[in-house]
């Protein structure tokens, strides 16, 4: 006999035995026989990109402004950007540095949730 587990409509693990392997498993008849396939795998979230690609990710106006200005802590925040091998767009420090710029005037929460979008497979940081 044949056995499914089938979760929102969607088979998610198939097996031939002699009984249910557990209380979740339904037996495949004729009658209940549907479409076998899974669902295609999920890709992995990018959350690592380069420097290059985070400060692509800002507007010229956005990056001229940032480099210009006198405050310490977005002094800080470039300075710490330019030493950091990679950014993880869900580091908790990243994320900060981005409420701190539109505290100040430079980001907008609109502009601050488009640059922390998950990463493409082309700004993937390789890197360890």
């Amino acid at each position: 006999m044949r056995f499914a587990i089938v979760e929102n409509g969607v088979t998610v693990n198939i097996a031939e035995s002699e009984y249910a392997l557990e209380n979740n498993w339904v037996e495949i008849t004729d009658e209940n026989a549907f479409d076998y396939t899974r669902p295609a795998p999920v890709e992995p979230t990018i959350n690592r990109i380069t420097k290059r690609s985070f400060m692509r990710r800002f507007s010229q106006t956005e990056r001229i402004a940032i480099r210009a200005s006198v405050d310490d802590i977005v002094i800080d925040i470039h300075e710490d950007l330019k030493m950091a091998s990679n950014v993880n767009l869900t580091d908790q420090d990243t994320v900060n540095a981005l409420g701190y710029l539109n505290a100040i005037g430079i980001l907008s929460p609109e502009r601050i949730a488009e640059i922390l979008v998950n990463g493409t497979q082309a700004e993937k940081y390789e890197g360890l």
